[in-house]
């Protein structure tokens, strides 16, 4: 279970301030340093208060929530690199004036694991997201840097 505050880069921090999720993530063990990962996740990236000369604009935040699978590569003992790849669900698409409830999404991200026990440790890592054109009338894409801190146990 991890928790993620994100900032967005671009054109898009014009109209947006930050973001705030969580996710839930399976790990399949396939090889000696390689996983297959499953994760499901929300996120709110919050709009801001626009303000000028003769006019108000609030930007309604968007609500996502991606579904994505992936491969984790260990690098070293605690230390690896994820790519993951999915689907980013529009939750709120008719407060937002999106055109399409889905997204092809996409998330590299580093992490590293400090161990609590055999079992338990804590994940921290820095992720970029990415979510290819929710087509609106501006064609504009949701994309994101991250922090991430996860608790990971084993079952």
């Amino acid at each position: 279970m991890g928790q993620t505050l994100g900032y967005p880069p671009e054109v898009i921090n014009d109209l947006y301030k930050w973001s705030l999720g969580a996710s839930v993530q399976a790990e399949f063990p396939k090889a000696d340093r390689l996983a297959v990962t499953a994760n499901v996740g929300y996120n709110n990236v919050f709009g801001k208060s626009i303000k000028g000369n003769n006019f108000n604009l609030d930007v309604t935040d968007i609500h996502r929530s991606p579904l994505k699978a992936g491969l984790k590569f260990y690098a070293c003992q605690n230390f690896h690199v994820q790519v993951d790849a999915g689907a980013s669900f529009l939750l709120n698409k008719n407060e937002t004036g999106y055109t399409k409830t889905a997204a092809f999404v996409y998330a590299p991200q580093i992490s590293y694991l400090f161990s609590l026990s055999p079992k338990s440790a804590i994940d921290l890592g820095v992720r970029f997201e990415s979510s290819i054109r929710y087509p609106d009338i501006n064609g504009s894409t949701i994309h994101f840097f991250s922090l991430r801190a996860a608790y990971s146990f084993g079952l």
